[in-house]
């Protein structure tokens, strides 16, 4: 499944508190979990990995990853839920299994998300304090169950999840110091300049190859179809102010050939620049 493609169903939510007498052993979720630290200091060990969440800090582990919760005073919002509504029949919360179980219990919902790859066991960061909002606002809709909440929660649920793969991927800082967003600003300040990998990579001293998958990597897209993105959405506020003509516009926006901006502009909108700027003119 790809990341563009998920529609979260949220199982069950609610507030976890853990003491430093409370007791667990290492256990398999049949559907995706998210831990989100209220109060205190917890810890939970996912695989072999033993981490300390400090509050405001949020774990994700998807079905089937092995994890333990350590015994010590801490308050968990937590969440069980799924990537798709397919199983959206199984409303009630599903207990995790015995880690020994394994063999003999498959899960619910196993989902790997190709162009999303934190997502795959587990996901942890240790500042989340601006995801609390949302978390807290979707454990009310869920306690509260007002009208359609159910899809409400999974809208929530759906921008918290993008909020994850948006800080993951832009706080994963390279020796190099790669910045994804310095060179996406830099290329909406220049549309109108011939801007490629190749003159990304010069300007910002990298190979063009490893700028183009860490670019892809933050953005979810090649760097040409950012670039062409931003062209095309730029042309369209040029269009409607109604103060250049097609070609002009073209040429600010960066396309050399007015005739493969046309064809590009339709293939992203549509409609051909002449049928958008006749439809702005008609509303």
């Amino acid at each position: 499944m790809d990341f563009s493609e998920i529609k979260p169903f949220c199982r069950y939510v609610r507030t976890l508190k853990i003491t430093k007498t409370s007791s667990f052993t290492t256990t398999l979720p049949l559907d995706c979990r998210l831990f989100y630290v209220k109060k205190g200091e917890g810890i939970i060990t996912v695989g072999k990995n033993k981490l300390t969440l400090p509050m405001g800090s949020l774990l994700f582990i998807n079905a089937f990853e092995p994890y333990k919760i350590n015994k010590c005073d801490v308050e968990y919002l937590a969440v069980n839920f799924d990537f798709s509504f397919r199983f959206s029949f199984l409303k009630n919360p599903i207990p995790p299994i015995p880690a020994e179980k394994k063999e003999t219990v498959k899960p619910i919902e196993k989902v790997i998300l190709t162009s999303a790859p934190c997502f795959k066991e587990y996901c942890y960061l240790k500042n989340a304090l601006g995801f609390s909002a949302l978390l807290f606002e979707l454990e009310k809709e869920f306690t509260e169950k007002p009208p359609y909440y159910a899809q409400k929660n999974s809208a929530q649920l759906t921008e918290i999840l993008i909020e994850i793969y948006k800080k993951d991927a832009f706080s994963q800082k390279n020796e190099d110091s790669f910045n994804a967003e310095e060179i996406a600003g830099y290329i909406r300040e220049h549309l109108s300049e011939d801007i490629n990998n190749v003159t990304l990579a010069e300007r910002f001293h990298f190979h063009k190859n490893y700028l183009s998958s860490q670019f892809a990597r933050c953005y979810g897209k090649p760097i040409h179809q950012y670039i062409l993105e931003m062209r095309i959405i730029r042309a369209v506020s040029l269009l409607e102010s109604g103060r250049k003509s097609i070609s002009e516009i073209s040429e600010s926006v960066g396309f050399k050939d007015s005739n493969y901006f046309a064809r590009y502009f339709k293939k992203i909108t549509g409609v051909s620049p002449t049928a958008y700027v006749n439809k702005s003119k008609k509303s």
